[in-house]
């Protein structure tokens, strides 16, 4: 099955009377806003995924999911690599105490300084939950550690529509390089932009740091929920993350636990009713025609329309020799 090629994502801007807006955030057009500037610079560094993606998943889940149309996100502490989160604010830590070092001037240093303090404490305060896709609906691996040693499925969905709760939509960083790279880049666009909107004189200095170090420890804090460590490169992850501050939840929403491999998991259930499903594919280890004959079955009774039910593309022998991701 082949894939097309990923175009550079770009947020959507649409110009009203005298408002720009970027998705949920509304700017009166003429001012300047670092947190909306950045967001454009730093979605510009990834590729946008294919307009469909694949979730790994057993037999079970996805007749729950499919009856349901919801998913769960699972907090990104309960996720396969423990040192996950800490890995990606450990390398920020170090970015920023490297950008201090080399700062032109006291002011720089102490602009930074202030925004390693936001960012702690924001990461104290904050909670992510993440589901997870790859673009790749052949990967033997994906196969056997996520859809039940290939007696399950993987749901292909359309990414694009827009949901009622909208997540960041990211993909995971592997190479140690790339995230330094995306690191400093905040780093000096935001310092950039400080001196850019001093120098027009549309701030004063003191809003200009203040509105910069926000929107830096917001964007470094997003980019600490990408990075990953190159052992799971092979994933080829795609998230969908949903934030959480301590004393801002939506109203009404829901925080549920679950046990699994001895631990718990907390998760929220994401409502996926307004998302396309494409195309269920079942997995090499089932009986295949009564497994596709039952999804048929479900779709119809659920009320998906146009979903392609796909018989296995990949092979017991390959998840035979898959092995288990590291």
């Amino acid at each position: 099955m082949k894939t097309a090629a990923r175009r550079v994502q770009e947020p959507s801007w649409t110009a009203r009377d005298d408002t720009l807006q970027c998705d949920s955030v509304t700017l009166p057009l003429g001012k300047r806003s670092a947190s909306l500037e950045a967001m454009k610079w730093f979605l510009a560094q990834y590729a946008w995924p294919n307009d469909v993606m694949y979730h790994y998943t057993s037999q079970s889940a996805a007749e729950n999911i499919l009856k349901s149309r919801r998913m769960w996100a699972t907090d990104l502490h309960a996720m396969n690599d423990p040192r996950e989160l800490t890995f990606g604010r450990e390398l920020i830590a170090q970015r920023l105490k490297v950008a201090i070092h080399r700062g032109r001037n006291e002011l720089q240093a102490r602009f930074l300084r202030i925004t390693f303090r936001l960012l702690t404490g924001m990461a104290e305060q904050s909670s992510c939950f993440s589901i997870s896709f790859s673009e790749d609906p052949c990967l033997p691996h994906q196969w056997k550690n996520y859809a039940a040693d290939g007696t399950g499925v993987a749901l292909g969905w359309s990414i694009e529509e827009t949901l009622p709760v909208v997540p960041l939509r990211m993909w995971a960083a592997y190479d140690r390089t790339k995230q330094r790279e995306l690191v400093d880049g905040l780093i000096h666009f935001h310092l950039e932009w400080v001196a850019d909107v001093i120098g027009e004189h549309s701030k004063t200095p003191e809003a200009a740091l203040l509105e910069a170090g926000e929107s830096l420890a917001r964007h470094l804090e997003i980019a600490s929920l990408t990075f990953k460590r190159a052992k799971w490169k092979a994933e080829r992850e795609f998230r969908f993350v949903y934030r959480f501050f301590a004393g801002y939840e939506p109203a009404g929403q829901v925080f549920k636990s679950r046990f699994a491999d001895d631990r718990e998991k907390k998760y929220i259930e994401a409502d996926f009713a307004d998302l396309r499903l494409r195309r269920v594919i079942i997995g090499p280890r089932n009986e295949v025609q009564a497994t596709r004959d039952k999804f048929v079955r479900l779709l119809k009774s659920a009320g998906y329309n146009g979903v392609e039910v796909v018989l296995p593309i990949v092979s017991i022998e390959d998840l035979d020799s898959a092995g288990l991701t590291p």
